[in-house]
């Protein structure tokens, strides 16, 4: 094989796939929407009135002090507080929607929530939340605590998230489980649309050039292993390319917002992360651009093609449906088990990396797992690519194109 020619298939799929208009808008807005669905949930969970709209709560029956904690809360939320005289009158008020949320207070003291539709939950439990508070320390100064022991006793504690390694590191994650859960979605589902859209281009290209007897004239002057390795070569690159650019200019995104929405909501979104997702990425893509590079040669059309790369889709698909418990449960021998298997493992191992790092030593074996894992595919690839590449008439089913691994 020469290298040459390699490199020149390689440059031209290259320069066909950053030129196009998709490649390019795709490369822009990348970052804009990794930083929106990693950060925006946070946003507007804080504030509902971004998608709510103007948002009120009424209220009767409250002591002055509860309405002073409640208009405090809800004044930071941007959230108007209506008076009305009596139950009667909240309950005509969320009827006809004037006010989102009604709290009447009854002859008990419990208050009663009102509402005409479903509420944001956010909303709800700091409504109840203060009121809670405020309800206790009534009932402890009916018992003769003085305010400083009332706010004392009912103050409650600020807690902490740390997170400890396996090597003694701790790090402090402000924003919670919730920042990390968008942030390991974002990016597996970021791995999930990339490998799925070059694979799917690799094998695409190769099926057009073989019906459109462009393949033909190609192998006049070139070795099939030659064009095969250029193709997932210069895709492949482009790849790099694209998610160079979003890495960096994620960075610097998260850089300038940071002082503004605070370290907790972007603390995932890290070097150390960015550069994983770079790493699998790449192993994901070589893996399964190899496999669909056969299947395109195998294919007499892309309705074929499609059919007979079912299997890798659903290697796909698997991590995806089982994320939000893995990302729940990161050490499980479920998600251990998926993480060491070649085909579901750029993803589970991605997601494990980023939301409870491993073992270096499992990181590692993975990624060996994932290397020769690929140099087999290549080589099967390469004989059924081989093979196909230049067979016509009848369409071939994926158990006699398996056969043709065993041949020389």
């Amino acid at each position: 094989m020469k290298t040459n020619k390699l490199l020149t298939v390689a440059q031209y799929e290259f320069k066909q796939m950053t030129g196009t208009k998709a490649f390019i808008i795709l490369t822009i807005l990348g970052p804009f929407l990794i930083l929106a669905i990693t950060v925006l949930p946070s946003l507007l969970a804080m504030n509902p009135q971004v998608i709510q709209g103007s948002v009120s709560v009424g209220h009767a029956g409250l002591s002055s002090q509860q309405v002073g904690d409640l208009r405090g809360v809800l004044t930071d939320m941007q959230i108007t507080l209506k008076e009305y005289s009596g139950e009667d009158q909240i309950r005509e008020a969320v009827r006809e929607g004037a006010i989102r949320l009604g709290i009447a207070s009854q002859a008990q003291g419990e208050p009663v929530l009102f509402s005409k539709e479903a509420v944001d939950f956010t909303l709800v439990g700091r409504v109840q939340d203060v009121l809670g508070k405020a309800i206790v320390r009534d009932r402890l100064a009916g018992q003769g605590y003085d305010p400083q022991t009332i706010l004392a006793l009912t103050k409650a504690p600020q807690f902490s998230h740390i997170t400890l390694s396996e090597q003694g590191e701790e790090s402090s994650d402000s924003g919670g489980f919730g920042s990390g859960f968008f942030t390991v979605f974002t990016m597996a589902m970021l791995l999930y649309m990339t490998i799925l859209l070059y694979g799917q281009m690799i094998g695409r290209s190769v099926v057009q050039e073989k019906t459109s007897k462009t393949v033909e004239i190609l192998l006049s002057s070139l070795k099939p292993g030659e064009l095969m390795g250029g193709k997932i070569l210069g895709i492949g690159l482009a790849g790099v390319l694209q998610y160079g650019i979003w890495i960096v200019t994620t960075v610097i995104a998260s850089t300038l917002l940071e002082p503004v929405i605070g370290p907790g909501m972007l603390s995932q979104i890290n070097p150390g992360n960015l550069a994983a997702l770079m790493v699998f990425f790449l192993l994901g893509y070589f893996l399964f651009g190899s496999a669909y590079a056969a299947i395109g040669a195998a294919s007499q059309d892309e309705q074929q093609m499609g059919q007979m790369s079912l299997p890798l889709i659903l290697f796909l698909i698997i991590p995806i449906m089982l994320l939000s418990s893995i990302i729940m449960n990161p050490s499980t021998g479920l998600a251990v088990g998926l993480s060491w298997f070649p085909l579901t493992s750029p993803i589970i191992m991605l997601a494990r990396v980023v939301i409870e790092t491993p073992a270096m030593w499992e990181i590692l074996g993975s990624i060996a797992v994932l290397l020769c894992t690929i140099a087999l595919v290549i080589l099967g690839g390469g004989k059924i690519f081989r093979t196909g590449i230049l067979l016509t008439g009848s369409k071939k089913k994926l158990g006699e194109v398996l056969t043709w691994l065993w041949k020389s």
